[in-house]
């Protein structure tokens, strides 16, 4: 696996970052899921439906204070939604999307953009 490779689920875009660490996620605080077992990457807007992968292998962290390093489609801090650590490989699963199995590393979440015709949208789900 390469560092920006990235996996698309439906609003949400996860961006591998570094496949072991960054620098200043041992400080970074911790955001608790409201699902029992299950690391919540987002909630849905409308359904109450969420992107999320089972805690045992993942963990999520407020991207506030972390430097993350700039690779492939991912340029600035300021796009960081939350940093997900994944321990092992494990599988982003929603209730409208297929799931997508993603490997161990560290990911940016990010939201997805339509770029059309000059302008740009945020893509909803």
């Amino acid at each position: 696996m390469e560092v920006g490779q990235f996996y698309a689920h439906g609003d949400k875009l996860t961006i591998l970052v570094d496949d072991k660490s960054i620098a200043g996620i041992e400080n970074a605080k911790p955001i608790k899921s409201k699902v029992p077992g299950r690391t919540i990457i987002a909630y849905g807007e409308v359904t109450g439906h969420h992107h999320s992968i089972d805690e045992s292998v993942a963990r999520l962290f407020d991207a506030s204070g972390i430097t993350i390093p700039k690779v492939g489609a991912f340029h600035s801090d300021d796009q960081a939604e939350s940093v997900l650590v994944m321990e092992r490989p494990g599988t982003l699963e929603h209730q409208e999307h297929g799931p997508i199995d993603i490997d161990s590393g560290v990911y940016v979440v990010t939201g997805q953009f339509q770029y059309t015709a000059g302008d740009i949208k945020k893509v909803r789900d």
